[in-house]
């Protein structure tokens, strides 16, 4: 074999190489992105129940805001602290739920705990730094290792004052309330 022979099956093995690494990284990716795309399976009692993303005269926060909201529910036994937990409308960038408010911060088993997301975390723990688009967005609950996912939702288009939730709490079916039930069971 020649000089030029040898550099042309060098040539020809990197190429195939840098093929099946880019071929390898699209399907993990893709597979990755779907995984955002399908509903979660849930080994977690804490839930994305309900949410309004565009909020002008259903509900206001303890500052007589009428913020974007997301009620979460723990369908365990057990009482949880969200203190620590992380949620967000980014699945890359989740913010941490502040810790040392438990008073704030503490679910119930069957109960509810709505969590405010109008960018003013200075308001307190329930105030998250985020804002969610009325144009569809998502929401996405992270246990306290901030990788784990508890629960996730992507959803579209939103109609004010009208908000998305789970048919009944917990339940895989999602459904529009014209009439919102933040902190309460859905019906």
């Amino acid at each position: 074999m020649n000089m030029i022979t040898i550099i042309i099956n060098i040539h020809k093995c990197l190429a195939r190489m840098l093929f099946v690494s880019c071929l390898t990284f699209f399907i993990v990716g893709c597979i990755y992105e779907k995984s955002l795309d399908e509903p979660t399976t849930h080994d977690s009692f804490l839930f994305i129940n309900e949410f309004m993303a565009s909020n002008d005269t259903q509900n206001t926060d303890e500052y007589s805001e009428y913020d974007d909201w997301v009620e979460i529910f723990n369908g365990g036994t057990t009482t949880v602290d969200l203190g620590g937990y992380f949620i967000s409308d980014d699945h890359e960038i989740p913010v941490q739920i502040p810790t040392g408010a438990p008073s704030k911060t503490v679910v119930e088993p069957g109960g509810f705990i709505l969590l405010w997301f109008d960018n003013t975390p200075e308001q307190g723990p329930l105030h998250i730094a985020y804002k969610l688009s009325s144009a569809g967005d998502a929401i996405h609950l992270y246990g306290v290792d901030g990788v784990t996912r508890m629960d996730s939702y992507i959803f579209s288009v939103q109609t004010t004052d009208v908000s998305e939730g789970r048919a009944s709490d917990g339940d895989e079916n999602w459904i529009f309330f014209d009439l919102p039930t933040p902190g309460q069971s859905n019906i």
